[in-house]
């Protein structure tokens, strides 16, 4: 059960943050109808404190010693534990806040008061942004109930909920706009030596380390490093057994993609079968196989991916949140069309083929079965102004010659 007819709930904006003025004054006015502002920053050299409580933030110093904060996680826990709302809500500097038409923070308090007592967290859109372009956009789960979570992982931190239910809830009336990966060349070029930096000093520590390897695929994914890419994907693999460790379901659509670009086309299969395996209901991973089977002409392996895609792809539709707090880049109406697209193609030259197999075999048939069958054919093709070569067609109708595939 949940709270209906109690008070709304308390939020507290938790933020971690170092030498971001530019993004603050972006940020911070997005975040202007809740109860408490946590700051913690760790060291700016600009304006960001000053700004950050120009705009009413509780601002706490927390300086790393070093010349790269070496820990995320610790920091994000710590924004959290100076929060005293009933909720938290994590916010980066690099994004900002948007409530759709006929949403508020009111709204959002409201409907955390009324949600079940053991749902500890939930999940919102958000929109990854580059070059003022939407690239991707997934569920997000960033609405915690206080106390209920840790951070772990020097960075690509992420939430673990160490009391109730981990299974977040949805809520549609916010959207966060995500700006960090809209970067010059030098910035990127910096973000990637520091990321790059702090997961080899992971794996250093603790050789291990299944996530650091993932992260690191990503990073070297992104910037088209393949062949290094192809590297740690093999060792992700060699630690996996190991260990028996599988850290996101993403990586085998990751590697499959890596492969693609390296021309692998046996190490791609191998990789996305495995996925499938293991989630065959991975909007990505069917994208992923009808993909292929255009890329080897393999009409069966592209009608399965398009037909598991298409029906997936409604799923998603209507639940927001069926893939999980992950990247999803497939969940668009491009990729539905792409599946479609080929999907009609392949169905339609399989048709054409069928079609010269009947006529082959007509002819070996009684004349008068022969003739119902091809008058069949061409009033179904006459309904659609198409004609099929070498078939009797009633030429008195307006028809269009269509290419035999």
């Amino acid at each position: 059960m949940g709270n209906t007819g109690q008070k709304p709930v308390t939020i507290s904006i938790c933020m971690m943050v170092k030498d971001e003025e530019s993004n603050l004054k972006r940020c911070l006015p997005s975040l202007k109808d809740f109860n408490e502002l946590i700051v913690v920053d760790t060291g700016s050299t600009d304006d960001t404190v000053s700004i950050a409580k120009s705009f009413g933030a509780k601002v706490f110093d927390h300086p790393f010693d070093g010349p790269i904060i070496d820990d995320f996680s610790k920091y994000r826990n710590l924004s959290m534990g100076y929060a005293s709302g009933d909720w938290v809500f994590i916010i980066d500097a690099d994004e900002e806040l948007f409530f759709k038409e006929n949403s508020s923070a009111s709204q959002l308090k409201k409907w955390l008061a009324d949600i079940p007592l053991d749902c500890m967290s939930a999940a919102v859109w958000l929109n990854d942004i580059q070059q003022n372009k939407k690239v991707m956009y997934f569920p997000s789960v960033r609405l915690f109930r206080r106390g209920s979570v840790k951070y772990d992982g020097i960075i690509h931190n992420a939430p673990k909920i160490i009391n109730g239910k981990a299974e977040a809830v949805f809520f549609p009336g916010i959207y966060i706009q995500h700006y960090g990966y809209d970067l010059s060349p030098e910035m990127q070029a910096k973000k990637r030596e520091r990321t790059e930096s702090l997961l080899l000093k992971r794996i250093q520590q603790n050789p291990d380390d299944i996530a650091a390897y993932f992260y690191l695929i990503q990073s070297y994914t992104a910037y088209g490093d393949y062949e290094k890419a192809a590297e740690y994907s093999e060792k992700y693999k060699k630690v996996s057994a190991k260990t028996g460790q599988k850290y996101n379901g993403s990586i085998y659509c990751t590697v499959f993609h890596i492969y693609r670009k390296i021309g692998d086309k046996q190490k791609a299969k191998d990789w996305l079968l495995e996925g499938l395996t293991a989630y065959p209901e991975d909007l990505d991973l069917l994208m992923a196989l009808t993909e292929f089977g255009v890329w080897t002409a393999d009409v069966n392996l592209l009608s399965k991916g398009a037909r598991g895609f298409i029906k997936t792809y409604s799923e998603y539709q209507k639940n927001p949140i069926a893939g999980g707090n992950k990247f999803v880049y497939s969940n668009s109406p491009e990729s539905l069309a792409y599946c479609l697209f080929h999907l009609t193609m392949a169905t339609f030259q399989e048709g054409c083929i069928l079609l010269d197999k009947l006529k082959e075999t007509l002819e070996k048939t009684e004349t008068e079965f022969k003739f119902g069958i091809t008058s069949d054919v061409n009033t179904i093709f006459g309904k659609f102004g198409l004609t099929k070569d070498d078939w009797d067609i009633d030429h008195n109708q307006p028809l269009k010659k269509v290419v035999n595939l």
